[in-house]
């Protein structure tokens, strides 16, 4: 008779320990995880224009309003939002862009678009989606961030 209990008892138990087991969809942020060289991400409001080391808070335009140069490799969906920063680089090196949301980045340097070096996302809980980097050289570049689906975006860009 105890075994019948024990039976009936699992049973009874057993959809809720199922439930309590399916993974959940996203993450519960308990902690922001910090992300190495990107210490002061969320920190502040952060500045208008990209400043190598701050946080920024870039206020975008409706996509088909920006003037992009070079054009984008692909028209804007309706409803994006663009927007194009300078950054001058100093020292050459390598250099990490964090975009929250996503976003497409180009770095410009003389109307040429380059290539990234890397890209990953951000890891959960980071509040990173996106970072890419560039090997980059002293003097001036055009950013343009594109395929937006806010009106501002959180950047920030660190040297490796």
């Amino acid at each position: 008779m105890r075994m019948f209990g024990i039976v009936v008892g699992l049973i009874v138990a057993s959809p809720a320990v199922a439930q309590m087991s399916m993974p959940e969809t996203a993450p519960v942020c308990v902690k922001a995880e910090v992300v190495p060289g990107f210490e002061a991400w969320g920190k502040s409001a952060g500045a208008a224009q990209l400043a190598i080391g701050g946080a920024s808070t870039l206020a975008l335009a409706p996509a088909d309003a920006v003037k992009f140069s070079p054009p984008l490799n692909r028209a804007a969906a309706p409803g994006d939002f663009g927007g194009v920063y300078g950054i001058t680089i100093v020292k050459g090196g390598t250099y990490r862009f964090a975009l929250a949301p996503g976003a497409w980045i180009d770095v410009i340097a003389r109307g040429e678009r380059l290539p990234s070096a890397a890209h990953t996302h951000g890891p959960a809980c980071s509040g990173i989606a996106k970072i890419v980097d560039y090997a980059l050289e002293p003097g001036d570049y055009v950013v343009q961030f594109s395929a937006v689906k806010v009106p501002k975006l959180a950047a920030m860009v660190v040297a490796r």
